[in-house]
């Protein structure tokens, strides 16, 4: 049996999701070396998601949670349109 993972780096990871809107999943499968499904769960983001742990205050931690709960989403998402725009120019 294959393991799942350890062939798939985050790199390799959004390469696959990348080329997944134009090559066949079942083709990238193979070639990744992955089962079909566990392809899938990549594609759509259930695995190799790039995420960072970031240690906040108190005050900021609510601050977000209080800015999320007034723009109708979630905090995540929130800190990552945060994060996408202030790394926009680098």
């Amino acid at each position: 049996m294959r393991n799942r993972t350890h062939k798939l780096t985050l790199q390799r990871a959004v390469e696959l999701r990348a080329r997944s809107v134009k090559e066949d999943p079942r083709d990238l499968a193979s070639e990744y070396g992955l089962s079909l499904a566990y392809a899938y769960a990549v594609i759509r983001g259930e695995s190799h998601r790039p995420r960072i742990a970031v240690t906040l205050d108190d005050a900021t931690f609510l601050r977000l949670h209080s800015a999320a709960f007034d723009r109708g989403v979630n905090v995540e998402d929130l800190c990552g349109q945060l994060l996408h725009d202030a790394t926009a120019g680098l």
